[in-house]
């Protein structure tokens, strides 16, 4: 058994998103067969989106998959397989790190989101400032 971690990072300016990922390899033997093949499941899954031009717009989101003997896995049958999508996805393009990296990121992340866990209410204003827009005509 082991564990494959996996980092994401998009940025275009104002927003960030982060993308972790701990994938468990195990040998298993299909049914009907006599061959071992891989089987990987997720053991961890994070991820942050956050818009970080506060004056403009405010949006965060925090998400967090984990469990032990988790059901979610992915269709790859071999470590070569797995590495290939994830290096070819085309959004995400995931970089293969350490434990010791892996641990260090979502210590960042977990610290991120200490810092912006709950909405600023006096961030909202109060009363609608700006005049009513129809946005489409039936």
């Amino acid at each position: 058994m082991k564990i494959h971690f996996f980092y994401s990072r998009k940025y275009n300016g104002d927003w960030h998103a982060l993308r972790l990922e701990a994938i468990m390899e195990e040998d298993v033997i299909a049914a009907g067969s006599q061959n071992i093949q891989k089987s990987f499941t997720y053991i961890e899954v994070i991820s942050a989106h956050i818009h970080s031009d506060l004056r403009k717009f405010q949006s965060v989101k925090f998400s967090i998959d984990f469990g032990k003997n988790n059901c979610r896995g992915d269709s790859a049958k071999s470590v070569k397989e797995l590495y290939n999508s994830k290096s070819k996805d085309t959004w995400e393009d995931y970089i293969l790190i350490t434990q010791k990296q892996y641990e260090r990121l979502r210590k960042v992340i977990f610290l991120i989101y200490e810092r912006e866990k709950c909405m600023d209410f006096s961030l909202v204003e109060a009363e609608q400032t700006s005049k009513i827009t129809i946005l489409f005509k039936l």
